[in-house]
């Protein structure tokens, strides 16, 4: 007996697959139409920003004719008045030789700045003339102290003793006194004003154990000869060279502890804004040695040998 219920799945199996066929073809075109709508919407608003553009460059362009016409204007005028300006200074009366005085007192004035710098020796300027150390007095050491005995340099003021180094120059009673007493370099210094202030120390203490200790005291004695002499002009001199033949034989006394200790001295008066003539020029041979003519010891000079350093102090001033 044939069943009435049977199902014919072949043919629900192909009705099916029609029908998803049709649904994913009916998707896809409106998949197609959307993007369709989308490609056109974005086409116009770029056609409508492209005329948009071409409104304002055309406003851009036009403000800018403007501008470089008003610039030129601007331009032409500034011009004219420039040929004006020409013309009123080809007419100036001033004369070549006022102009070359007003060059000149420009130089003079960079010059003068130049002299003025702490920390560097100061340099070779116009030589003053004896009278410039009437009211300077020379501090210091046995070498300072032989001032005193050559016929130069005797309007100077000296106070100065032998072995004097920069801790005893406080405690040491060397100058002596209208009433026969003496007094300590500092007490005497504070007793009388001075317009000039020159120091030479360190020959002694090149035997100290610690160089920074010298430096430290040294700087000691700089501040105490500003407040005593607060308008006068500090000079700090460099160590004297000794001789070759003392620098060779002497492990303390020599040239290259000269030199460590200047260098100490040139560094420490950029600090203090004190001024460093570098006196071994005016001294020194070839090879920064004191020749050995120039004493009997190697370390202390003769009368010629002062005469040449006066001469380089005389040239070295500041103003």
């Amino acid at each position: 007996m044939q069943n009435k219920y049977k199902v014919n799945y072949r043919k629900d199996i192909k009705r099916a697959n029609k029908k998803r066929l049709l649904s994913v073809i009916f998707v896809f075109i409106m998949i197609i139409v959307l993007l369709a709508f989308i490609i056109y919407s974005i086409y116009n608003k770029s056609q409508k920003t492209n005329n948009d553009s071409l409104i304002i460059d055309t406003e851009d362009n036009t403000n800018i004719e403007e501008d470089i016409n008003d610039k030129n204007n601007i331009i032409d005028n500034n011009n004219n008045e420039a040929i004006d300006n020409d013309s009123n200074l080809n007419s100036d009366n001033t004369s070549d030789e006022e102009k070359n005085t007003e060059i000149d007192k420009d130089d003079k004035t960079t010059d003068d700045k130049k002299e003025f710098v702490y920390g560097e020796k100061v340099p070779e300027s116009e030589a003053v003339s004896d009278d410039y150390f009437d009211d300077a007095v020379f501090i210091g050491n046995s070498q300072i102290e032989g001032i005193s005995i050559y016929s130069s340099m005797k309007n100077a003021t000296i106070f100065a003793g032998k072995g004097i180094m920069v801790d005893t120059i406080f405690t040491k009673e060397v100058i002596k006194t209208k009433d026969g007493t003496r007094i300590t370099i500092m007490d005497a210094l504070s007793k009388e004003q001075f317009g000039k202030v020159y120091i030479m120390l360190g020959a002694n203490e090149l035997g100290w154990a610690f160089d920074y200790l010298f430096i430290e005291q040294y700087g000691k004695v700089i501040d105490e000869i500003k407040k005593l002499q607060p308008d006068a002009k500090v000079y700090v001199n460099a160590i004297m060279p000794v001789s070759k033949e003392k620098s060779n034989k002497d492990k303390i006394y020599n040239n290259k502890n000269i030199d460590s200790y200047n260098n100490l001295i040139l560094n420490m008066t950029k600090e203090k804004e004190v001024y460093f003539i570098d006196s071994k020029e005016a001294l020194a041979d070839e090879e920064g040695n004191l020749p050995e003519d120039a004493g009997t010891d190697g370390i202390h000079f003769n009368s010629t040998y002062y005469e040449k350093w006066f001469n380089y102090l005389e040239t070295h001033t500041v103003k």
